[in-house]
């Protein structure tokens, strides 16, 4: 049948569809139902209100009284078909719940109204305000029943124990009933509690007139009818429903936390739609155990889905004189094997009869297949059966899943050149970890457990210029950065060139002689260039032969300490020497020095002389001399007269 709206009587409008399903399922089957939901308009309310008659009500039965033309009118705009009901109660009449003085009785009125579901609603009640039957000594079990008389008289109050919340919650599923707990601010926090409990219902604030009850019934209705809980009567642990839902706007379905079946904040008049997976464990062994009838529907609502259930147990091969009882096929004879599967014996299940129901709940057991805070069963790696993890195989034969959660395997260990732990020689995996054979150690058992190959020539660990890790010198940088494969050298160290001059000049001569042996040097690796160029932790070496032809190399370490050698293949010899030339140059160097010599005497000489010349003149312009006749100083002519000549005297004259 289609959803539809109001109708004349209760139960005429159609609110959820489909009605009625048969189903024929296997076990462990899933069977996945859609069923749609919606809220029909103009849909009948009956409203009963039930209150407390105690002398602390008085005023408040005064303001509903009042009011009640009001809450009618507005339950009204609501739907058309609402019918209100009164009801009123006070505590069992026994001591100490009650004043049982005549005087106190005969202004008393009380309704005839009280139905019994309404009186189960009384006595829950009375017990949460927190009176004890103890204290009236009223111990027998409520029974469910009405018990009014003609006059509409509960008439076990004084002899009935209050109804249990199980009782109360029993007979809300079966007369579809929605509670509203009306109660003061001091009692909301108690109430919730009590509603948490109760399917269906709920609790407002009520003022302590009661002046706010329209408003509250108007809210609560509204809170009510805007979400829908679907629940069913499946009373039995074998079949097991699991309920899914769409909000609106999204067409992903959600399961249920806690498979609390609700769908939240719907507008009517929009549908809504469940998921429900139906499913069940093993068959019974009685046969008219295996047809099951059960309802799904809203909490509160009449309307329900009802679910006719055949568990398909047999089939032609399932038949007696088909089957083989016992089984060892079915865990050593846990069960029968027919049409190719095992038909579990009692309180056994799985897919060969391996799980023991009675140790595990078949709906539970994968609890025992999480590892912590793992959210996969058996880390993902592995089926969870019997509580317990079977781990998936792998296609490498070779490679295997283990452990109680399928947490371990033997691939996943840190590998060396694409072997795990450097291969089976070197160690095996072992739950993600490496398990080192004797020798070797290290996260992928790489590294050699020894300090043979560390010993320096010197008979000391790393020359003392470091520790042995792995089989390899780590070299200290402390005081001085230290490198090579012992630890030998340093940027300061005399370093290897004498160590490796031998084979260098082999290996030089070598490639145009290759009948010389080389032999020694072979664990040596020495590559040729055209140009060296030294660079940071890099040697230079030079030496020359007995040709003097000088030959020029370089070595390193690289990061594992090994050695690496470059050099020039060209060695560098000296020009042959030219005679002719040499005695060229030195004798035209010595004639060239003789008069470079000679000019140079000769220009000095020049220079004393005049320096000499200048100085003279210098003195001769600065002397001063007397005006006197040199004494020494001789006239050119002489003039001498004899005075024994008697001749003129001119004649007698001569000069010198």
């Amino acid at each position: 049948m289609s959803l539809s709206d109001k109708g004349a009587k209760e139960g005429e409008a159609i609110q959820i569809k489909p009605q009625e399903l048969r189903i024929r399922l296997r076990p462990n089957s899933v069977q996945k139902l859609k069923v749609e939901f919606r809220q029909a308009v103009d849909y009948p309310i009956d409203l009963y209100y039930l209150m407390d008659l105690s002398n602390s009500m008085a005023d408040d039965k005064a303001k509903l009284a009042m009011l009640g033309n009001k809450l009618a009118a507005e339950m009204k705009t609501i739907t058309t078909n609402f019918r209100l009901g009164f009801g009123s109660f006070v505590d069992k009449t026994v001591a100490p719940y009650v004043n049982s003085h005549p005087d106190k009785f005969s202004t008393e009125r009380v309704s005839g109204n009280l139905i019994g579901t309404v009186e189960l609603q009384v006595e829950v009640s009375g017990m949460i305000r927190g009176y004890y039957d103890k204290l009236g000594g009223i111990i027998a079990p409520n029974d469910e029943r009405c018990h009014l008389d003609k006059k509409g008289y509960y008439t076990m109050s004084s002899e009935l124990d209050y109804p249990s919340l199980s009782q109360i919650n029993k007979q809300i599923r079966d007369h579809k009933i929605n509670m509203i707990f009306a109660v003061t601010s001091d009692q909301v926090f108690l109430y919730d509690k009590l509603s948490k409990r109760l399917a269906g219902s709920s609790t407002g604030k009520l003022e302590s007139d009661s002046s706010n009850v329209v408003d509250l019934v108007r809210q609560q209705y509204d809170k009510i009818t805007s979400a829908v809980e679907m629940t069913d009567d499946v009373d039995e642990t074998n079949i097991r429903l699991s309920y899914y839902s769409s909000c609106l706007g999204y067409h992903k379905y959600q399961l249920h936390e806690d498979l609390v079946k609700f769908y939240r904040q719907f507008t009517l008049p929009e549908p809504v739609t469940f998921e429900v997976n139906l499913e069940y464990a093993f068959c019974p062994q009685e046969a008219s155990e295996r047809r099951r009838t059960f309802h799904i529907f809203p909490v509160g609502l009449h309307d329900q889905l009802t679910i006719h259930l055949e568990m398909m147990c047999e089939c032609d091969c399932e038949k007696p004189e088909n089957g083989e009882a016992f089984s060892p096929k079915c865990s050593g004879g846990n069960g029968t094997f027919e049409c190719g599967i095992c038909n579990c014996n009692a309180q056994r299940y799985g897919k060969e009869c391996e799980c023991d129901a009675s140790d595990t709940d078949p709906f539970l057991e994968v609890k025992g297949c999480f590892n912590g805070d793992d959210s996969r069963p058996c880390s993902g790696l592995g089926k969870c059966r019997c509580g317990r993890c079977f781990c998936d195989p792998r296609a490498n034969p070779d490679e295997k899943i283990y452990g109680k959660y399928c947490e371990c395997n033997n691939y996943s260990c840190d590998k060396k050149d694409g072997k795990i732990c450097s291969g089976p020689d070197h160690g095996v995996c072992d739950c993600g970890d490496c398990k080192c054979m004797k020798g070797w150690k290290g996260e992928d058992c790489s590294c050699r457990d020894s300090i043979e190959s560390c010993m320096g020539p010197n008979g000391e660990i790393c020359s003392g210029n470091g520790h042995c890790d792995c089989g390899a010198c780590v070299c200290s940088s402390e005081e001085q950065e230290y490198f090579g494969t012992y630890c030998h050298d340093c940027a300061t160290c005399p370093g290897m060139c004498g160590e490796l001059r031998d084979c260098v000049e082999c290996f030089i001569t070598y490639q145009k002689n290759p009948a010389r042996n080389c032999s020694a040097c072979a664990s040596l690796t020495i590559w040729p260039i055209e140009k060296i160029e030294v660079r940071e932790k890099e040697k230079l070496c030079s030496f020359e032969d007995e040709m003097k032809c000088r030959f020029t190399f370089k070595y390193a370490f690289d990061q594992d300490n090994q050695l690496l050698v470059w050099t020039k293949m060209v060695k560098e010899c000296p020009e042959p020497v030219d005679l002719i030339a040499i005695v060229s140059g030195v004798s035209g160097g010595v004639v060239a020095t003789g008069l470079f010599l000679l000019m140079l005497w000769k220009l000095l000489t020049v220079i004393h002389d005049r320096r000499e010349w200048a100085k003279f003149e210098k003195e001769r312009l600065m002397a001063k001399w007397n005006q006197g006749q040199n004494p020494l100083y001789k006239e050119v002519e002489t003039t001498y007269q004899n005075p024994a000549y008697g001749g003129t005297a001119k004649s007698m004259e001569f000069t010198e």
